[in-house]
């Protein structure tokens, strides 16, 4: 092992390492490719559009077929997708990945039940869904990279 190292070859854990990055790059790749290709179809089959303007959160209604379709190939994906990416990441990656997923997740309970609370009680609007997803969302990754940076 010292004359491959001498020789300037990867040692078996840089090697382990390099077909893991690898991996986690495919994954993404084909992660990316299904939402790619969802979002591009739903973009061409949505009826009742607003004409003329590009705007994405105001969508028309998609074919029910469609509907079912993406919403499988999405559960599918993620599904998949998470269990492969867990499988190769260390506990390090895994901490900082319960760290996110545990703020996004106060962060829903806390909001989502104030604000619904709150409509009812006629002082606000109606909870917007999207709104709340994208919260959450923004919240995991922001909790995520700021551990990930930390540490």
């Amino acid at each position: 092992m010292e004359a491959a190292m001498a020789r300037g070859e990867p040692g078996p854990g840089e090697r382990a390492e390099r077909a893991r990055r690898r991996r986690v790059a495919w994954l993404m790749g084909a992660l990316a490719l299904a939402g790619g290709v969802i979002g591009f179809t739903a973009a061409r089959l949505e009826r009742g559009g607003i004409e003329g303007n590009f705007n994405v959160l105001q969508i028309g209604a998609l074919p029910p077929w469609f509907a079912i379709l993406a919403t499988l190939t999405f559960v599918g994906a993620v599904g998949i997708g998470s269990w492969f990416y867990w499988r190769g990441m260390d506990e390090v990656a895994r901490r900082d990945h319960y760290r996110g997923a545990v703020w996004a997740l106060n962060v829903y309970l806390l909001l989502y039940p104030s604000w619904f609370l709150l409509w009812r009680g006629g002082l606000v609007s109606e909870p917007s869904h999207r709104a709340l997803f994208l919260i959450t969302v923004a919240t995991s990754m922001i909790v995520y990279l700021w551990s990930k940076w930390r540490n």
